[in-house]
């Protein structure tokens, strides 16, 4: 995928040696490493290291599928019927090879653990989209390699329908019009999304301006000093402790800042703006909702007293009353 902020498909190459995999087109295929994959059948257990490939494939009927995945897609989902495996960073390598997958599913977090996998034999495949345009490709792969072609499909086509009719408003926003965002994956070190990531494309798409976009690396460290002279109009963060210091105004330093000022700060769940999966569309129609409300007519709803609590994050789309509002502290993608 695109785009730890971050947030996401390569094989890993037999280290062993064992007999060769004949190629069969129909489930053989070449990941976001670049990396050929062989598999002579429908791999029949998959093992999941990454929430972004949770996600899509619980969306799209193949969890049963999996018998293991990482330890963050299973408290993220609320999975009670899937193995534990360790965390990303760490995967338990004996866990995983007990399970005998047939094929390792990893995001980029898990890439380090390749040569191990290779030494066990272990066959893996890296599903990564870094842009927003990667993402479909991604979930139509998973359809094909689960046997799910139809159900990718819809979801997949559900995706890009929610992403044009939020461009069809954004498309027609004078370029004056469009305002400078900053977005914080991170608070310490302070890190933000640049060009070439799935956030920097839905910044994009929503109507607003990236100010990280010129950046040297995709998931760029700032300095204080360097998002004084930027000045934003909009800062959005998925983290609550962020999002409270910002609109009480403690945060040292930020109150300078045009959007402290101007009171135009979005606590976005984590979940949602961090994992290259179908579920990103929903931050981009709230983040587009937020930046450009005159485009997207707020949604009349009953607000709870955290809502209420949290001003612009009631603006949704008319057909898709989203809550965009998960108040717990998300760890970077």
């Amino acid at each position: 995928m695109r785009k730890p902020l971050a947030v996401l498909v390569w094989l890993i190459a037999l280290g062993t040696p064992t007999p060769a995999f004949t190629q069969d087109p129909d489930w053989s295929f070449r990941d976001d490493d670049g990396l050929w994959v062989e598999l002579k059948r429908q791999p029949a257990r998959l093992i999941c290291l990454g929430p972004s490939i949770a996600e899509t494939l619980s969306a799209i009927g193949a969890r049963g599928l999996l018998v293991g995945a990482d330890r963050h897609s299973i408290e993220s989902l609320g999975w009670t019927d899937v193995a534990e495996v360790g965390t990303l960073r760490s995967p338990s390598l004996e866990t995983i090879a007990a399970l005998q997958p047939d094929l390792i599913l990893t995001s980029n977090h898990a890439t380090r653990h390749r040569s191990s996998f290779r030494s066990m034999g272990l066959r893996t495949a890296a599903l990564h989209p870094d842009g927003w345009e990667d993402i479909d490709p991604s979930i139509r792969l998973l359809g094909r390699l689960t046997g799910r072609e139809a159900q990718a499909a819809q979801v997949a086509d559900e995706m890009a329908r929610r992403t044009r009719r939020v461009l069809s408003a954004t498309s027609r926003i004078a370029a004056d019009a469009r305002p400078r965002v900053f977005v914080e994956i991170w608070p310490e070190p302070l890190r933000s999304a640049g060009a070439g990531t799935f956030v920097h494309d839905l910044i994009e798409k929503a109507g607003g301006i990236n100010i990280a976009a010129d950046t040297p690396s995709p998931w760029p460290h700032f300095s204080l000093e360097a998002l004084l002279e930027r000045n934003p109009d909009v800062i959005i963060t998925p983290i609550e402790s962020s999002y409270r210091s910002l609109i009480s105004a403690k945060r040292e330093h930020w109150n300078r800042l045009k959007a402290v000022e101007q009171g135009r700060i979005l606590l976005v769940d984590g979940d949602r703006i961090a994992r290259a999966s179908y579920r990103l569309v929903e931050a981009l129609e709230s983040i587009a909702a937020f930046l450009h409300p005159q485009a997207f007519p707020p949604v009349a709803q009953a607000a709870s007293p955290k809502e209420e609590e949290k001003p612009g994050l009631l603006q949704h789309w008319p057909s898709q009353p989203f809550r965009f509002d998960d108040t717990r502290e998300r760890r970077r993608p």
